[in-house]
C-alpha cells in the first residue's frame, strides 16, 4: 500500500510540473511540444458514492509528434511500478516503433511499416524476455493484389508470418470488397488457403457514409447510435474548467455525479452519456452508464492536453 500511494502521490506530482520542456526518452532528452494527463474512474452508488481512480496516464509528445512517451499508473495492480511506453514515428507519420517498459525494463518493442498506398506492409514483435522455451515475437508481412469490378474493387491481403514455431509460411488471407465510393462493404477472412468456412463480415452504411453496424456471420453488431444531444439522457456542453489539477477535477466529478445521482442510479436513463468539453477541445471530461452497469458499466473519463 505504501509502495503505491508514493507512485500516485509521484505521479500527482509530476503532473503538476506541466511546465517542463523536456522529457526522457531512452536516454536523450526531448524537447516538450505537449503533455496530455488523463484519469479513468469508476463509481458506484450504495449508502454513499464511492468513487475510485482505475487508473491515470501522462503522455508526452515533442514538438512534431513524432516521439510520445506514454507513462500509465495502475489504480488495480498497487504494487506495481508504472508501465512506460515510448513510440517512435515516422515522416509519413505512420511507420512507427513501439517500446514497452515493465518495471523499468524492456519488456517488448513492436515496429510497424507502410507502403505509399498508406496499407500495412509489415508488423513484427520482439520478446525482450524470450528463451529457449517460450518467446512471444513474430514477423508478420502484408502482400497485396488489387482486382477492379463493376462496383467497385476487390483489395486481397495475404500475410506470412515468421516466428519460434516455424519459418516463414502462410497465416491468413483477407478479401476485401469496396463499392464505388471506395467504402468497404464485405471482408472475407481465410484461415487457410482456399478456406471452405472463411469468416465473412457485412459492413453497412448510412446515407451519411457513416459505418452503422458490423455483421459476423449472421451476428450483427451495432456501431453507432443517433445521439439526441442534450436530452436528459444525452448532454454534452462546453464547459469553463477554472482548474485542472487532480484534486479539483475530483471534486468536480464527486459533484457531477451527486447532481446526476437520480438519472445515474434509476431507469430513467438506461444509458446516460455527459460530456463536458472545453471551448479549445484541449480539455474534456466524459461520465458514462452503460450496460452491462455490473461490468465495468459505470465511468468517469477526463484528460486535459497543454501545449508548450
Amino acid at each position: 500500500m505504501k509502495l503505491f500511494s508514493l507512485t500516485i502521490i509521484h505521479f500527482l506530482i509530476i503532473s503538476q510540473l506541466l511546465g517542463q520542456s523536456f522529457f526522457e526518452a531512452d536516454g536523450k532528452h526531448m524537447k516538450t511540444g505537449t503533455i496530455t494527463r488523463t484519469y479513468s474512474f469508476h463509481y458506484s452508488f450504495s449508502d454513499s458514492l464511492t468513487l475510485f481512480l482505475t487508473d491515470s496516464v501522462l503522455q508526452y509528445s515533442n514538438t512534431h509528434q513524432t516521439i510520445v512517451k506514454t507513462i500509465n499508473y495502475s489504480g488495480y495492480n498497487r504494487e506495481s511500478e508504472p508501465s512506460i511506453q515510448i513510440e517512435y514515428f515516422g515522416i509519413n507519420g505512420l511507420d512507427s516503433i513501439s517500446k514497452h517498459f515493465i518495471d523499468g525494463k524492456p519488456s517488448m518493442m513492436y515496429q510497424t511499416n507502410y507502403d505509399n498506398f498508406e496499407r500495412i506492409i509489415y508488423y513484427s514483435l520482439k520478446d525482450f524476455n524470450a528463451d529457449t522455451t517460450h518467446d512471444r515475437g513474430f514477423e508478420w508481412f502484408y502482400i497485396y493484389s488489387d482486382s477492379l469490378i463493376s462496383t467497385g474493387k476487390i483489395e486481397m491481403q495475404t500475410i506470412f508470418v515468421d516466428d519460434a514455431y516455424g519459418e516463414k509460411r502462410f497465416r491468413f488471407r483477407f478479401l476485401n470488397e469496396y463499392d464505388s465510393k471506395n467504402r468497404k462493404i464485405k471482408e472475407t477472412r481465410e484461415s487457410q488457403s482456399n478456406d471452405p468456412m472463411p469468416q465473412i463480415t457485412i459492413y453497412t452504411y448510412n446515407d451519411k457514409d457513416s459505418l452503422i453496424s458490423e455483421k459476423v456471420d449472421g451476428m450483427e453488431t451495432l456501431l453507432s447510435k443517433e445521439k439526441h444531444i442534450n436530452t436528459k439522457c444525452d448532454i454534452e456542453n462546453a464547459y469553463s474548467f477554472v482548474s485542472t489539477d487532480y484534486n479539483s477535477i475530483k471534486q468536480l466529478i464527486h459533484q457531477l455525479l451527486l447532481n446526476n445521482k437520480r438519472l445515474l442510479t434509476t431507469d430513467k436513463c438506461e444509458n446516460y452519456y455527459l460530456t463536458l468539453f472545453s471551448t479549445d477541445n484541449q480539455t474534456k471530461l466524459t461520465v458514462l452508464k452503460s450496460k452491462p452497469y455490473w461490468c465495468g458499466g459505470r465511468k468517469v473519463y477526463f484528460t486535459t492536453t497543454e501545449k508548450m
